[in-house]
């Protein structure tokens, strides 16, 4: 086997493990953003990624209730997978949480 046909080979391997540690990053940075808006009250969100305002967690009451990612020129709101808004502004796509859990704000 030809250095090519070995790397061409590795390839599925490399890109598979690549997944995998893109995925365990991801499920670290939420559990570090859950445990930062554990001890909030009312309606909150932080950034997933702190150098990126592109995703960010939402909480109500210290709850995790789902995230707000930007796509676009719209902010969606996303909860269990399902997109809940899709909204012009942050703020607009994190207040349809409280909306969608009854809480008054």
């Amino acid at each position: 086997m030809s250095a090519s046909e070995h790397r061409s080979a590795a390839w599925p391997i490399v890109r598979e493990a690549e997944r995998i540690v893109y995925r365990e990053k991801w499920r670290i940075r939420e559990e570090e953003a859950a445990e930062r808006l554990a001890a909030t009250r009312d309606l909150a969100s932080i950034r997933l990624f702190p150098e990126s305002p592109v995703i960010r967690i939402v909480a109500l009451d210290g709850r995790v209730v789902g995230r707000v990612r930007r796509e676009r020129n719209r902010w969606v709101a996303v909860c269990r997978g399902r997109v809940v808004a899709a909204t012009d502004t942050l703020a607009e796509a994190v207040y349809a949480f409280a909306d969608l859990e009854g809480h008054p704000l």
